[in-house]
């Protein structure tokens, strides 16, 4: 299991940050997964067993800075896509649908979440509105191993990444 705390140095600020996010409800969606009861059920993706990299596996908890939304557990076994799963695009592993962001900037083809057994790292797929990482702009051919508190920005919707567990013993970064 990763543990992680939640250190805040010196003055907090108040009001917005960079992003446009309240300082408070980010600090919320960040210590939620310090907290929270992980004996929860993870959706594997991909489901297929033949994506499954080398028994690399990691658990994680996506939650969207939304009103009513709820969290989207996740483990992800191999390359993932996440996206706006339509007829046209069935390949995406993780459809955001549920959470209605359609009118967010999301492509159907976002982004791509890929295991390996330190880091779990997400890039860009061309996506028509960017990636984010931390209000930092993930260029197109460029990967960031993300970890635990993240938040990416995949049009205008705001994700706060927590990792939960990486299913290879001693290789937790």
């Amino acid at each position: 299991m990763i543990e992680e705390d939640v250190t805040l140095h010196g003055h907090l600020p108040t009001g917005q940050l960079e992003l446009g996010i309240d300082i408070d409800d980010f600090l919320a969606v960040v210590n939620l997964g310090k907290h929270r009861n992980y004996a929860q059920q993870f959706q594997v993706v991909p489901n297929t067993m033949e994506s499954f990299c080398e028994g690399v596996s990691w658990q994680i908890v996506l939650y969207p800075h939304l009103h009513n939304a709820t969290a989207l557990p996740l483990e992800i076994r191999g390359d993932s896509i996440l996206g706006i799963k339509t007829p046209t695009s069935p390949e995406v592993d993780i459809d955001l649908a549920a959470w209605d962001v359609h009118q967010l900037g999301v492509s159907r083809k976002h982004l791509c979440l890929r295991p390996t057994a330190h880091k779990l790292y997400v890039f860009d797929l061309g996506s028509t509105n960017g990636t984010y990482v931390n209000g930092l702009p993930l260029g197109g051919s460029q990967a960031y191993g993300l970890r635990n508190g993240d938040v990416l920005t995949i049009g205008q919707l705001h994700i706060t990444v927590s990792l939960v567990e990486n299913t290879r013993p001693g290789l937790v970064s």
